[in-house]
């Protein structure tokens, strides 16, 4: 019976905090219910795009200045042709002169495409290319872990992420920007 009495006292003891903890959980939980249907209830905030941001300027937020995108001139060229089409002539009313580009300006468009694009894709290479050497250095054991030529690496490292999206997405705009105008690889 001694032996007992010490053992459910122990235990008792070890129990004790576990009880008022779960009690504590029970209020924690009740005040994040609050909290989010005080949420619901609030006006939802506002999200910008990309179109948000150029304004009347144009441009984007890395290159403000910036006219137009590759396919945005197009889209633009393409939509002013449209336009005179359908209006049966030129801006002046008379009937459109040339309408479609002669075949020498469309190999003079198809050879400046091929170019921009190989010149995207030789980008994406080095970008690849140093993005693995990057990683190569940052997996080397042999240099202290934390110096600060490990934080510049880490820094060019994401730089050069960040690069190859953009130069990724021009790719693939350049790509679609073939495929719509029926361009040959």
């Amino acid at each position: 019976m001694n032996r007992i009495a010490p053992a459910l006292v122990a235990a008792t003891l070890l129990l004790a905090p576990a009880v008022s903890h779960a009690q504590s959980l029970g209020e924690v939980a009740e005040k994040e219910k609050e909290k989010k249907e005080k949420d619901k209830s609030r006006k939802p905030t506002k999200s910008y795009t990309e179109e948000d941001l150029r304004g009347k300027l144009g441009g984007t937020m890395s290159n403000p200045g910036a006219t137009a995108s590759v396919s945005g001139s197009d889209t633009t060229a393409a939509s002013s042709t449209e336009g005179a089409a359908k209006e049966g002539g030129g801006a002046d009313g008379a009937p459109a002169a040339d309408a479609a580009p002669s075949a020498a300006e469309q190999e003079a468009k198809q050879a400046e495409w091929r170019a921009r694009k190989g010149r995207i894709e030789q980008e994406v290479v080095r970008i690849n290319a140093s993005i693995n050497s990057f990683q190569a250095r940052l997996a080397d054991n042999t240099v202290p872990m934390y110096g600060p030529g490990r934080e510049a690496l880490v820094q060019n490292l994401e730089r050069a992420k960040a690069d190859l999206v953009r130069a990724t997405a021009d790719l693939a705009s350049a790509e679609q920007e073939g495929r719509t105008n029926g361009y040959r690889p």
